[in-house]
């Protein structure tokens, strides 16, 4: 595993893309390669998302990178 970044971007990133805040909150944030763009969800299993319009409104589940924030307030990230 690797930091991409540091402490220095932690505040930027976390305000930028509203993630949760608190020292003891577990949080568990997935970034997917956007690779194709949106797909059909047709018979893959793919995430889809409601706030868009189908039939292409899911992506496919080819992870980049997870972040983890643990109960003792680290921060973990796996590529």
């Amino acid at each position: 595993m690797r930091s991409i970044g540091g402490k220095k971007n932690q505040n930027k990133i976390l305000k930028k893309y509203n993630i949760p805040t608190g020292d003891k909150t577990p949080v568990l944030i997935v970034i997917y390669a956007f690779g194709d763009g949106y797909q059909e969800e047709g018979k893959e299993d793919r995430p889809c998302f409601s706030d868009i319009k189908p039939p292409k409104n899911c992506i496919d589940k080819n992870i980049l990178m997870m972040i983890w924030r643990t109960r003792d307030g680290g921060v973990k990230y796996q590529f």
